[in-house]
């Protein structure tokens, strides 16, 4: 979960991309099995360690 806060919820490519380089500071594989939501507080999505 991906936590927005005032005006950043209105730009939704600023934090896509804030996604994506947390995506590429995890070290182990991983597969997205809810690909990225937009509500709530945020942007949501679920990954799982690949075997």
């Amino acid at each position: 979960m991906l936590a927005l806060r005032g005006r950043e919820k209105a730009n939704e490519a600023w934090a896509m991309e804030r996604l994506q380089i947390f995506l590429g500071m995890i070290d182990p594989e991983y597969k997205v099995t809810v690909p990225p939501k937009k509500g709530g507080r945020g942007i949501a999505m679920q990954i799982i360690k690949n075997k």
